[in-house]
């Protein structure tokens, strides 16, 4: 289980692997990293169509686009006594921001994303 978002494009959600994010609702949840959930936060602003439209997009990518993801801990993420295995991890985060915020700004630029949450 997870949220899966798709980039709006042409009133449809997109099916192209540039348009799509995923964040699993496990320890590699970046949400959760960033200090926000889903349900609690996101829900309430998607439209009756399940589309975050394009200026709660351009919200959300103001509000997160500074913040540095909170990294779970080794234990959490099962690399405890690994460093070279936590910081992939770290990187792993990194990249999945970028992804998200990306998805976030394009989604502001156009029609929104929808999101099956």
């Amino acid at each position: 289980m997870g949220a899966d978002c798709y980039l709006m494009r042409d009133g449809e959600a997109s099916g192209a692997e540039e348009d799509y994010f995923r964040d699993s609702y496990n320890p590699t949840n970046l949400a959760w990293t960033l200090g926000f959930s889903w349900w609690k936060d996101v829900v309430p602003d998607l439209n009756d169509s399940s589309v975050l439209p394009p200026k709660a997009c351009q919200e959300y990518y103001d509000t997160y686009k500074d913040v540095e993801p909170e990294l779970p801990t080794a234990k959490e993420l099962g690399c405890e006594g690994d460093e070279k295995e936590y910081a992939e991890w770290a990187e792993y985060f990194k990249e999945k921001r970028v992804k998200f915020l990306d998805l976030l700004k394009r989604g502001a630029a156009g029609e929104g994303i929808y999101m099956s949450l």
